[in-house]
């Protein structure tokens, strides 16, 4: 979907309502994504001195990738964002719009793809994984196995403790 400058101009506040589905060409370019519903896209879009302030919530579902099994994840998108567009500025921070029409569909997707995590955990994920000589444990319980295990142990065996110098 393209927005148009004369609809982003507009003087009064615009909404905008519908659903919006990733391409299957970047679901393939995605590490995680494994699959799509439609999510729900709700647009606010307000025209003040020479800006346009979008307010953008996407809901909806995903099934991603775990990092650890690779087995599917569902996940639940809720994003909410603000994007600034300017006509005629040159701050670094505001998206300056060139020529007539801002793609919204490429907007959308980037923003969906840049919110996602950076790792996936399914709830059966939680089970120790183990293999030959190896085996995944909480941060907590290695301290526990490994608390009186100090490297300088056996140099304290070769200093008695009676001596004093």
């Amino acid at each position: 979907m393209k927005l148009s400058k004369h609809y982003l101009t507009s003087p009064q506040i615009q909404k905008l309502d519908f659903e919006f589905t990733i391409s299957e060409e970047d679901i393939k370019k995605s590490d995680l994504i494994v699959s799509s519903e439609p999510l729900h896209v709700y647009i606010t879009s307000q025209y003040i001195s020479l800006l346009t302030i979008l307010k953008i919530k996407v809901t909806g579902n995903l099934i991603l990738k775990s990092t650890r099994t690779l087995k599917d994840v569902p996940y639940k998108l809720d994003l909410d964002d603000d994007f600034t567009i300017s006509y005629e500025s040159n701050d670094d921070d505001i998206y300056v719009l060139e020529g007539d029409e801002f793609d919204l569909d490429e907007y959308l997707t980037s923003l969906i793809l840049s919110s996602l995590p950076i790792q996936v955990i399914g709830e059966n994920d939680d089970e120790s994984l183990k293999g030959d000589g190896w085996e995944i444990i909480s941060e907590e319980e290695y301290y526990n196995r490994f608390k009186n295990d100090s490297p300088f142990k056996d140099l304290s065996l070769e200093f008695d403790d009676d001596q004093e110098n």
